[in-house]
């Protein structure tokens, strides 16, 4: 929908509906708040103001805890590195290069993303032009193999021919030798047009394709591919493997061994913008945060009361230092907003009306209150042994869970 309106690369989105967006974001909460609806988007062009409107997409976030349409319109806060897949036959073939290339300049004018490369062929027209780019050699040693960029100059001529620079995104990086994918004949540099007869676009699609798979327990998956320009179908017969998902419970998952380009640097970051924010503002903002965590967090725990969502998902102190851990190599921004939501979580596990938990605490002056008399001295012995039994069991499960986990996985 952003490109269709006339959405650019580089345009800062300051304003959806009139309310303003300061950052990513805010920008995503309002376009995710309106799935399916027109949208009025205010946009900072190089200084010039531009009114635009649109009509969000919608797509369903279908995750264990709750399922949720949100509105899309295609767009991201970074650009993708210029590396290229090269269509057979293609002027850009003919002239030497090749996919996974990453081109460095166009008639030697540096490009820094595959968005602003194709800005810059899109004003060369059908001239011809000169490349340089980086091309990855691969060196075997002992156990292991490396890759060694070369640089490569090449003269394009696209006179006759289409340039035939495209996205990498469905290109097979690697293909895991012995995996089925391998077995059924797929190689590196094929581009990957659909599975099961279902046309595929990203990497996601492919992704998503086998998760469906996996649903289904697919026996056998028809992949679609362009090798040499020519179409190919092949049949994979994938493997299932147990695997944690993405609440950390165990299922059977199918494996093919594809393998997608997700080396570092095929993301380029966007401008970083300082934003300043009052402590109203801030206050208001966490106020609100908290109450969408807290949500999150009680459907959570009542997901696993029923069932929803397996108790393996749980987890203890090992858990807690291993998260604690990654977040704080990823800086203090990240380890001080995983510390807030593990407060967070203890907090409402601590409301819970379980026996020698504050919650209970609180439950029974409740009642207490509507009985106006205290609960009999026998009531909270056995209470108090109910509730520390229970929470003994949880932490040996937690522990049982972390300790699988850490060792046996």
């Amino acid at each position: 929908p952003a490109a269709v309106a006339g959405v650019q690369v580089g345009d800062r989105i300051v304003a959806v509906d009139g309310s303003p967006a300061k950052d990513f974001a805010d920008l995503k909460e309002l376009i995710e708040a309106k799935p399916g609806q027109p949208l009025a988007l205010t946009l900072d062009r190089g200084g010039k103001r531009v009114d635009l409107t649109l009509t969000a997409g919608s797509e369903l976030d279908d995750n264990p805890i709750e399922a949720e349409t949100r509105g899309k319109i295609g767009i991201a806060p970074f650009s993708h590195a210029p590396i290229v897949g090269v269509a057979a036959g293609s002027a850009a073939a003919r002239a030497g290069l090749k996919t996974f290339d990453r081109i460095e300049t166009v008639d030697g004018r540096k490009v820094a993303s595959y968005e602003e490369l194709t800005a810059r062929l899109g004003a060369l027209g059908d001239h011809g032009f000169a490349v340089t780019a980086l091309r990855q050699r691969p060196v075997p040693i002992a156990g292991a193999t490396l890759g060694v960029d070369e640089h490569i100059t090449a003269a394009v001529n696209p006179y006759a021919y289409p340039v035939g620079f495209e996205p990498e995104e469905r290109y097979v990086f690697a293909v895991e030798p012995g995996s089925p994918a391998a077995l059924a004949g797929v190689a590196r540099g094929d581009e990957i047009v659909s599975v099961d007869a279902k046309p595929v676009t990203t990497w996601d699609d492919v992704q998503a394709r086998l998760a469906a798979a996996s649903a289904a327990h697919a026996e056998t998956l028809a992949v679609g591919v362009l090798r040499g320009g020519a179409p190919v179908t092949l049949t994979v017969k994938p493997q299932y493997r147990q695997q944690r998902d993405q609440m950390g419970a165990r299922v059977m998952a199918a494996y093919v061994g594809l393998v997608a380009d997700n080396r570092p640097d095929t993301i380029v970051p966007g401008e970083t913008v300082r934003v300043s924010t009052g402590p109203l503002t801030a206050a208001r903002r966490s106020v609100q945060k908290l109450g969408e965590l807290v949500r999150l967090m009680s459907l959570g725990i009542l997901r696993i009361v029923e069932g929803r969502i397996s108790y393996e998902t749980m987890g203890g102190p090992i858990m807690l230092y291993q998260v604690a851990s990654k977040s704080a190599e990823a800086g203090l921004d990240a380890f001080l907003w995983t510390m807030g939501i593990i407060s967070v979580n203890l907090g409402l596990m601590n409301l819970l009306p379980i026996p020698v938990l504050d919650g209970f605490h609180i439950l029974s002056a409740v009642v207490e209150a509507v009985r106006r008399r205290p609960l009999s001295l026998r009531f909270r012995e056995v209470a108090n042994v109910v509730g520390l039994v229970m929470l003994l069991a949880l932490m040996l499960l937690v522990f049982k869970n972390d300790i699988v986990r850490s060792f046996f996985e």
